[in-house]
């Protein structure tokens, strides 16, 4: 089984895999939601950077890291409610 850290580290990982996944559908210029999705991933994607900065630095509790990982799943499945909503 694999430590904390690292099933942490697998799971922000992930989450910035589907992040480049579904920028990189909703790069049409004709697409309605664009401004809407991009600014959910653009948050994501601080959320992740900086849960990643503070788990690398210890600074971060169990608590803490969950809630932030719970926030950014829900504005990815914003941004696809918005993708599919097209």
């Amino acid at each position: 089984m694999l430590s904390r850290k690292y099933s942490i580290n697998y799971g922000i990982t992930y989450l910035y895999i589907v992040l480049i996944i579904i920028k990189k559908k909703v790069t049409m210029a004709h697409y309605r939601y664009k401004n809407k999705v991009t600014d959910e991933l653009e948050a994501t994607r601080e959320i992740i950077r900086l849960l990643g900065r503070m788990i690398g630095e210890g600074k971060i509790d169990k608590d803490s890291t969950l809630d932030n990982l719970a926030r950014a799943l829900k504005k990815i499945d914003s941004a696809i409610y918005y993708v599919e909503r097209e």
